[in-house]
């Protein structure tokens, strides 16, 4: 069987990563990878590694990352290539928390490796609020560009997510086990 490398994605505020703890819980083949990131780490952030944007280009261009992307004012999502492919080599799921506009370039870069998981909120009003309740800050045009992502999936994305799912309150553990049972039936001999 093959292993695949997972990518959640979504609004900030969603909860993909209370989705990712909880596939971790439910199954030990499910592993965070730390993307890394030119901004300074949230407190309690532990999925990510702060560096200067020096070293990550440096690191790109010996081809231990992925792509590095801009996004709200910083750079994201230089992907430690080796880690994900040794880790599907020995029959796990690595997954990380992704911006979708980005999904198509690291789909070449991982061709046929990635199932990839879209999730919503229920409403988007509830976002605010999620992320007041985190303590992070809350810019309302992220939250409007986020509600224009989501209304566009079908337009913009089409072909790219395999499943979507809404993240409705207190209903993460169905989110995380409908993710892990639709990446391990769809693993292929």
């Amino acid at each position: 069987m093959r292993a695949k490398f997972l990518v959640i994605m979504g609004p900030s505020g969603v909860g993909k990563s209370t989705v990712m703890q909880r596939l971790s819980e439910l199954d030990a083949r499910f592993v965070k990878v730390k993307n890394h990131v030119t901004r300074p780490l949230r407190p309690g952030e532990t999925e990510r590694v702060s560096m200067p944007l020096s070293k990550l280009k440096e690191m790109r261009e010996r081809g231990e990352v992925t792509q590095i992307n801009h996004i709200y004012g910083d750079y994201y999502a230089a992907l430690p290539k080796k880690m994900i492919n040794e880790a599907m080599r020995a029959g796990m799921f690595p997954m990380v928390d992704y911006k979708i506009p980005f999904l198509a370039e690291l789909k070449v870069e991982f061709p046929g490796k990635i199932f990839s998981v879209y999730l919503l909120p229920p409403n988007f009003s509830i976002i605010r609020s999620r992320l007041m309740k985190a303590g992070r800050q809350v810019e309302k045009n992220r939250i409007e560009e986020d509600e224009r992502e989501a209304s566009s999936l079908d337009s913009r994305y089409a072909g790219l997510i395999d499943l979507r799912l809404v993240n409705e309150e207190g209903k993460v553990g169905r989110v995380a086990e409908e993710i892990r049972k639709a990446i391990t039936l769809r693993r292929k001999p």
